[in-house]
């Protein structure tokens, strides 16, 4: 069951627009991803969301402070991740090596909301353990397995795992790539209708101007 906080217009509304989970090889990645985020407006329509009502995707939870060694989890990361309305894994090998990513991901389901989760591909391929090559995997076993109805974990079918952006060779233009596919999962909206949102702004600053 997933945790509500506040509640406005029947709904559960979150304090961060998403929790960011990554292994600390990937702290360049996370943070830039973060940043990049908060510089992004946020349509009026959806602001309501998130309880602080913000204009651009803030606050975001990213954690900086832990030394990130061993698999549990802090009383600041568990209230972190129930106050986050999606989760986004930087996925990488090291991440698939991460202790910490695999249960911050786990925890994330445990609270019902394993259909908000979204990838960012730092390095490595998704769904190469499928294919014989394991040692580029980039996506946590628990982003690629499912518990069964009798109780064991079972691999899912690639259609059925999270939506991957991919950085690619880190170029500015795939960069913003990113950046549009994050936050068109973050509204929950296709690409298409995020650039018809665009367009209707720009639009309405010219007849502003």
């Amino acid at each position: 069951m997933v945790p509500v906080n506040h509640v406005h217009g029947g709904g559960p509304e979150y304090r961060y627009w998403a929790f960011i989970s990554y292994s600390h090889f990937d702290r360049r990645v996370a943070r830039w991803l973060r940043d990049a985020l908060l510089r992004e407006k946020v349509p009026v329509k959806f602001r309501e969301r998130v309880s602080v009502r913000a204009s651009t995707f803030a606050p975001i939870f990213l954690d900086e402070h832990s030394m990130r060694a061993g698999a549990s989890l802090s009383a600041e990361l568990q209230l972190g991740l129930q106050d986050s309305r999606t989760l986004i894994v930087i996925c990488s090998p090291f991440a698939v090596a991460s202790g910490y990513v695999s249960e911050e991901i786990r925890h994330f389901q445990s609270l019902g909301k394993g259909d908000r989760i979204f990838c960012v591909v730092a390095s490595g391929v998704p769904n190469a353990t499928d294919d014989g090559r394991a040692n580029l995997e980039c996506l946590p076993e628990a982003l690629r397995m499912r518990t069964s109805a009798d109780g064991q974990d079972v691999f899912t079918e690639k259609a059925n795992r999270p939506i991957a952006a991919l950085i690619g060779d880190d170029t500015k233009e795939e960069r913003r790539k990113v950046i549009r596919q994050v936050k068109a999962a973050l509204l929950d909206v296709s690409m298409e209708e995020l650039e018809k949102f665009g367009s209707r702004t720009r639009a309405l600053r010219v007849t502003a101007g």
